[in-house]
Parts: C-alpha cells; sequence; structure tokens
C-alpha cells in the first residue's frame, strides 16, 4: 500500500518522503507546485529512489493547461472538492470539470 505524505513542500518534507515514503500530497497553502513536483523527483533520486514519487496535487478550479504542465513535471494525480450538496450538483460539476480538463469532450 502506498504511503503518501500530506506536507508543505519543503526540502526538510521532500528528504524525508524520499527517505520514508511513496510520494507527496500538496497541501492547500502550496504554490509553485511545478517546481515543487521537480524538485521532489530531484530529491528522490538523489536519495537513490528508483522510478519517481506519486504526487498528488490539491487543486480548487480546473485549468487544462496547469493540468499538463503539473503533468509534465511529474504530479500524478489531482484532487478537486465536489459540490455534494445534491447529485445534481455533484453532477453538474463533475461535468463541468470534465469539460475543463478536456475540452474536446464538449
Amino acid at each position: 500500500m502506498p504511503v503518501l505524505i500530506g506536507a508543505g513542500g519543503t526540502e526538510k518534507n521532500f528528504a524525508w518522503i524520499a527517505r520514508n515514503a511513496d510520494g507527496w500530497i500538496t497541501t492547500p497553502q502550496d504554490r509553485g507546485i511545478t517546481d515543487a513536483a521537480v524538485r521532489l523527483a530531484e530529491v528522490w533520486r538523489e536519495h537513490g529512489r528508483p522510478g519517481s514519487p506519486r504526487i498528488v496535487a490539491l487543486d480548487g478550479r480546473p485549468d487544462g493547461a496547469r493540468l499538463a504542465r503539473w503533468g509534465e513535471a511529474g504530479v500524478t494525480d489531482v484532487l478537486y472538492p465536489v459540490d455534494d450538496s445534491s447529485e445534481a450538483a455533484a453532477a453538474a460539476y463533475l461535468e463541468k470539470l470534465v469539460t475543463a480538463v478536456d475540452p474536446d469532450r464538449r
């Protein structure tokens, strides 16, 4: 079972993750996720870890261009909050999410 650590994107945390975990979950306060993902991969390799860390980014608003940048930087998963006040609200948000991530699905 993968162990993912939710913590700020700091050098100290990345070193700990590279030594002890399988990946990183960003925090809502993290900015510069593209640069942080690249840095975590570097720290990962510096610690002799094979492959790449799993990186889960928390995001508030889907943006296809940002997702592409994150993917190129090594982000493997993105989490979005969903309005679960009703089934209709959740379905509407999920449809909006799909079209934001994949405009060809409109």
